[in-house]
């Protein structure tokens, strides 16, 4: 009886596919934290797609930097930066909010509901993601059951729960944008790919580092390499023209997140050399990745694939190891992270465990050094814990991760 039992217990476990029980846990602990946490950052985002909703009512569209500055829905931060592009989409996503609040003149922002609704447009967005991660995988390796792994390591990755649902920046954003733009590639319509591509580098530029990657890889030919790189910034090239008129656009762009910040994070773990000089470990690393990927010429389209998602997870992990970021940023390489798992089915089972070390020792990492920002009393959703046990749940404030960092 016992044997029979734990036969049918390995039956179960040897299948090919993910559980239903499985994914219903993935669905209860994403429920759970998108509930329970509200992000600054987050609700910023959600209030500045109301801003715009506000402007655009007004016919003022091009008001927006600064209505945004003037803050007349209180978001925790009033200057706005970089391209709006993602924006654009999760504000007409969050039209219902904008209509009952504006049209209708009901008072919004402090139900618990609404920033529960703004978040779901990112959960729509991870979906997207898993969507192409699904035909990427499909495409590569022809393997149905190899796709839903894929998608099921994604949804459950430790870093899809903290940027998605607990962060709440928009990073998924440009995962959406990018799968799509590689299962393009690899599709034949390099149109769409170029234009999609484009717009992930739009959200936030960091796509920009695997997508040079992915034209060396693809074209030897210098001209040809320095026109398909033009090609990608071309959506944020329009956005900048068209919007550089914009009442105080230049203000929003130096206050908010300059571009020089973003570079100085990126290149500032530097290692010494000769006359006091250094170089950036960030910048070595990507050259050296760079030359890789132009010395690498593959024989036939499955080597191809393959190379592509091995480079744009190279490109983005030397970001990760060799530069300043954010805990959220890891988002950006978890769906590719979960193709490469799951594309060599014979080192799959050691592609999980290593990954789940990985991934533990890294969030372990953050917690101590994100001790202000990464679960703190702050980010608690207090009216959701007050609608659903009575009380507004953390009374005092804490930092889990000053608290382990004084313990250690």
């Amino acid at each position: 009886m016992k044997k029979k039992a734990i036969n049918g217990i390995k039956k179960i476990y040897n299948n090919d596919k993910p559980l239903i029980i499985e994914w219903i846990m993935v669905g209860i602990i994403s429920f759970i934290i998108l509930c329970f946490f509200i992000h600054g950052d987050t609700e910023n985002l959600i209030k500045w797609t109301l801003n715009m909703f506000d402007v655009t009512v007004k016919g003022k569209p091009l008001d927006f930097y600064r209505y945004s500055i003037e803050n007349p829905n209180m978001a925790p931060n009033n200057y706005v930066s970089g391209t709006l592009y993602s924006l654009i989409i999760w504000a007409i996503w969050n039209i219902p909010i904008g209509i009952i609040k504006t049209i209708f003149g009901v008072e919004v922002l402090h139900n618990p509901l609404v920033y529960i609704w703004g978040k779901l447009f990112l959960v729509l967005c991870l979906c997207i993601t898993m969507f192409f991660v699904n035909k990427i995988v499909k495409k590569i390796t022809g393997d149905v059951n190899n796709a839903k792994w894929a998608m099921f390591l994604l949804a459950s990755s430790l870093f899809i729960y903290i940027g998605v649902y607990y962060g709440g920046q928009n990073d998924i954003v440009i995962c959406a944008f990018a799968t799509a733009a590689v299962y393009c590639l690899m599709d034949g319509r390099n149109k769409w790919f170029y234009f999609l591509a484009g717009m992930a580098i739009s959200v936030k530029y960091f796509f920009f580092i695997p997508y040079v990657a992915i034209i060396l890889l693809l074209e030897k030919r210098v001209l040809r390499i320095i026109y398909k790189i033009v090609l990608g910034i071309i959506p944020t090239g329009i956005y900048w023209l068209v919007t550089r008129a914009c009442p105080m656009v230049s203000e929003s762009a130096s206050q908010g997140s300059p571009i020089s910040v973003l570079l100085k994070e990126m290149v500032g773990g530097a290692f010494p050399v000769v006359y006091n000089n250094s170089i950036s470990l960030f910048i070595g690393m990507l050259l050296i990745i760079y030359i890789l990927a132009y010395l690498t010429s593959p024989q036939n389209d499955d080597e191809k694939y393959r190379y592509l998602i091995y480079y744009i997870v190279a490109t983005c992990l030397a970001m990760l190891l060799f530069s300043t970021f954010q805990y959220y940023r890891v988002v950006m390489v978890c769906p590719f992270i979960a193709i490469l798992m799951v594309i060599d089915k014979e080192k799959y089972r050691i592609n999980v465990i290593m990954e789940t070390i990985i991934s533990i020792s890294l969030f372990l990492i953050l917690i101590i050094q994100s001790g202000l920002y990464l679960f703190v009393s702050s980010v608690v959703n207090k009216n959701v814990f007050k609608f659903v046990f009575g009380t507004s749940g953390v009374e005092e404030n804490f930092s889990l991760g000053m608290d382990i960092s004084c313990w250690i």
